[in-house]
């Protein structure tokens, strides 16, 4: 299974957020270097960089098309497990977020 670090996917998961809010295009370069960086770590290269994007809008995206309202990030998280990606957190051990918890 591919993997995600957590820190970049809940960057993206914030940044998302703040546009669908705010709608302040000034927000797309910061948005498009994450979701490169993301690409990265989760596949390599960055040809996949609309990958995650995708992942994170039905739970946090545009209200009318958003599949979870209002998702929570551990939401988002099980959306990327459901899509064979693991986010995984920044810590020594590499434990999966939601492994302990159930998230």
């Amino acid at each position: 299974m591919k993997k995600a670090p957590k820190p970049l996917v809940d960057k993206l998961i914030r940044l998302r957020r703040k546009y669908w809010k705010t709608g302040d295009i000034d927000l797309f370069p910061a948005i498009e270097k994450v979701e490169k960086e993301l690409s990265v770590a989760i596949f390599g290269n960055e040809d996949k960089w609309s990958v995650a994007t995708a992942i994170i809008d039905l739970g946090a995206g545009e209200p009318s098309t958003a599949a979870i309202q209002n998702a929570t990030n551990a939401q988002i998280y099980a959306i990327f497990n459901a899509c064979g990606i693991q986010v995984i957190s920044n810590d020594e051990t590499g434990e999966e977020i939601g492994e302990q918890n159930n998230e």
